[in-house]
């Protein structure tokens, strides 16, 4: 059975970065995508994007 959870599109790192650095907390992209960041390159396809928070902060 499909939900409307089924079909999305994450929003991109740029677009990640432009929310999260209006928050007054330690933040910062995991997974995959910090793995490409890293690289400076995209090294894959990446069907979300992990965000991590510290413990203080949650």
């Amino acid at each position: 059975m499909r939900t409307d959870l089924d079909n999305w599109t994450p929003i991109t790192v740029s677009d990640i970065n432009k929310v999260f650095c209006k928050l007054p907390i330690k933040w910062c992209i995991a997974g995959g995508w910090a793995l490409d960041l890293h690289q400076c390159k995209q090294t894959r396809e990446h069907s979300d994007i992990d965000i991590i928070i510290t413990r203080a902060d949650q």
